[in-house]
């Protein structure tokens, strides 16, 4: 498989020395809440157009702050890392390409890293399923396979680019030779990818194959073999031996949240007894965290989530 070519931004090599950036970084990170639990306003107004992703943006905009501190040498190191935060830039882009919002999507891409021909299939008015060829064009080639052409909708084309996209993109790092640090955050992603998905396969009988991706750090016999995923009452079974040791979760709504608290807990760890590159992983996994738990708040607030099940949705 090819690598990802043409999608970040390429910024020029004005960072600072690492020791100065982790510095930097520590101080970030020290100032995180420790509650990332929000709350919500009792008389909440609609959120106008400009802050409807504005938890999004945030991130971003810190995602942002971060590429451009670092030197070149770090910016390699995490070049992966940030791509795949910005994957879901492009999905979201997508769907408010196909609802014909471009004032959306305009806002959303302000701080955003990716590369201007992935921005201009955005926003020049093409079809969307033009635009989803462009954009895979820009992964380079072989990279993604144009499967989402099967579909007859833009809502299912999307849908299944997406799922393309994130697998192939997952495969591509356990394939590709990365830092240590970056490789062992990835092959927990894909034991997430692999866990929740044979779950959902569990809960709603699918009868076509569950295919797992390779690399992650659950082997697949555990992860298939296991008939009460999708329950919780499994958890002892399937993660005995593993990163996901003594896991609990309230059935499937709640795996991947548990996952998440749960990778979360092992990169804080790590950041405590290892490097710079620890540390950085960790704050900006610690951020994405946040702000999906931000966007959680302003989803209750606009009356799409009851605020009686917030809680439960918070990844701490």
């Amino acid at each position: 498989m090819s690598p990802p070519m043409n999608v970040l931004s390429p910024i020029a090599d004005n960072g600072y020395p690492s020791d100065y950036f982790f510095a930097r970084v520590r101080a970030r990170r020290a100032a995180l809440p420790r509650d990332r639990g929000g709350r919500v306003r009792k008389e909440a107004q609609p959120e106008p157009a400009a802050e409807v992703d504005k938890d999004r943006r945030l991130l971003q905009n810190e995602l942002r702050w971060c590429f451009r501190q670092m030197n070149g040498a770090l910016r390699e190191i995490f070049r992966t890392v940030f791509l795949f935060m910005e994957l879901k830039t492009i999905v979201l882009c997508l769907r408010y390409h196909a609802a014909l919002k471009p004032d959306r999507i305009e806002a959303v891409l302000v701080d955003s890293l990716l590369a201007r021909e992935i921005r201009a299939s955005l926003t020049d008015g093409t079809e969307t399923e033009n635009a989803i060829s462009q954009i895979a064009a820009c992964f380079g080639p072989g990279f993604l396979t144009p499967a989402w052409k099967n579909e007859t909708t833009p809502r299912n084309m999307i849908k299944r680019f997406e799922s393309e996209l994130f697998a192939s993109f997952m495969q591509w790092t356990a394939e590709t030779r990365l830092r240590p640090e970056i490789t062992f955050f990835f092959r927990l992603l894909i034991d997430c990818r692999n866990l929740v998905l044979a779950a959902k396969h569990r809960r709603w009988a699918i009868k076509e194959p569950c295919r797992l991706l390779q690399g992650g750090l659950i082997g697949d016999n555990k992860v298939l073999g296991t008939t009460d995923l999708d329950t919780g009452t499994a958890a002892a079974g399937v993660f005995a031996g593993s990163w996901a040791d003594g896991l609990s979760y309230d059935g499937y709504p709640q795996l991947e949240r548990a996952l998440f608290q749960r990778v979360g807990a092992i990169l804080t760890r790590r950041s405590r007894s290892g490097d710079g590159i620890d540390l950085t992983l960790d704050y900006l996994w610690q951020r994405s965290l946040a702000a999906r738990n931000d966007s959680l708040v302003r989803q209750a607030e606009a009356g799409m989530l009851p605020p009686e099940l917030l809680n439960g949705e918070f990844i701490q």
